[in-house]
């Protein structure tokens, strides 16, 4: 509670990951004084703060456990938690209940309850227009959050078509189910973008509701849209080619495109995710995703050009040391779209937006090819 509060809360919570509180019991009183049912909202102070509480909630007496899972419910099941809490509330809850060794009895339970409630008032929510857009965002998240914990294939398959008519204009909405009521209204950017998140969650719970969203995930990257809800579109479809490889692999071209937005977020953060994707080896770094990754050396942004060379440096090489010589005369070919032969052409067969962006042919990008392969040598 001074001047350095916040600090101290970053360093507590970033110490916890590592190391046991032997008596924790300062962090859940804190907690319960200052951000429990607060009105006066410091979101990032409170998510560090609930962070700690449930890297910590394990160390708590089991009466203390106890009270707290109820305490977070109630709240959980009325909606009412900020949205930026409402994911570490729900895992607080599912770690005390494992904690407490009520996993068959209990685990099921409670996350099943909430979910039921909230089709019910999401429904009533969303009619022509939406009523409280702030209690919908708040739905939203907790259905995401508590389906995740507890897969609920019925009603993953009730709230995903109605969470996908918020993101999609009904000119967009093909194939109509006769009897099914489709979004007239509008909703905002932010529900938006927290619509995608959740149905990133409810995706991967089965393949049949993945194989349905894949393609409006990718029409969102497509799309002339805000950067929070492509960049939510970016992180379902990673999320998914881990979980479903073989749905999202057609759209691995689309995904690299994101590498060359406009937008600074967007491209940084593409980035990240092929390269998590990369080093966990669910995706294969061959041609042409190799190539088009080398383009990024040519970014205007230079924290995003050192990231990515610090990734090739110790991460590629480090991994095949020939990979440079491997590839280096087949680039000259492939960013001067020069076509060795029928086999070479298949290998690196690209759609014509990608030929346009991630290609450097002529006398005018000929510093940009330069600075690649010097790179590579």
């Amino acid at each position: 509670n001074t001047i350095n509060n916040l600090p101290a809360w970053v360093l507590l919570s970033a110490l916890t990951g590592y190391i046991t509180i032997k008596q924790p019991k300062f962090v859940l009183e804190y907690f319960y004084n200052n951000v429990y049912n607060k009105e006066q909202v410091e979101g990032y102070l409170f998510s560090i703060v609930t962070k700690t509480v449930r890297i910590n909630c394990c160390n708590f007496d089991k009466e203390c456990q106890m009270k707290l899972f109820h305490d977070l419910f109630h709240p959980l099941s009325n909606f009412s938690v900020p949205t930026y809490l409402i994911s570490e509330y729900s895992d607080i809850c599912n770690i005390i209940i494992k904690e407490q060794g009520s996993v068959d009895e209990y685990s099921d339970q409670w996350p099943g309850e909430i979910i039921q409630n909230g089709e019910l008032k999401l429904k009533g929510e969303i009619d022509c227009d939406i009523k409280d857009e702030e209690l919908v965002k708040r739905i939203i998240c907790t259905l995401g959050n508590c389906l995740s914990v507890c897969p609920n294939k019925q009603s993953s398959s009730i709230i995903a078509p109605l969470l996908k008519n918020l993101i999609e204009t009904t000119s967009l909405a093909k194939n109509k189910v006769q009897g099914v009521t489709y979004w007239q209204g509008r909703a905002s950017p932010q529900l938006k973008a927290i619509v995608v998140i959740t149905l990133g969650k409810i995706s991967l719970q089965s393949h049949d509701i993945a194989k349905q969203l894949v393609p409006v995930f990718n029409n969102l990257l497509k799309a002339s849209v805000q950067k929070e809800i492509r960049v939510n579109a970016m992180i379902a479809l990673t999320d998914l080619c881990i979980r479903f490889t073989s749905l999202t692999e057609p759209y691995i071209p689309y995904m690299c495109i994101c590498l060359k937005d406009k937008d600074d977020t967007i491209r940084q953060r593409t980035l990240s995710l092929f390269i998590d994707l990369i080093q966990q080896d669910y995706l294969k770094l061959r041609c042409p995703l190799f190539f088009h990754l080398l383009v990024v050396l040519n970014d205007s942004n230079m924290e995003i050009r050192t990231k990515l060379k610090s990734f090739i440096v110790n991460t590629v090489v480090a991994k095949n040391k020939k990979v440079m010589l491997q590839y280096f005369v087949e680039s000259f070919y492939h960013y001067n779209r020069h076509q060795i032969d029928s086999t070479t052409e298949l290998e690196t067969s690209m759609s014509y937006r990608e030929e346009f962006l991630f290609t450097l042919a002529g006398n005018k990008q000929a510093t940009q090819r330069r600075n690649i392969y010097k790179f590579m040598l």
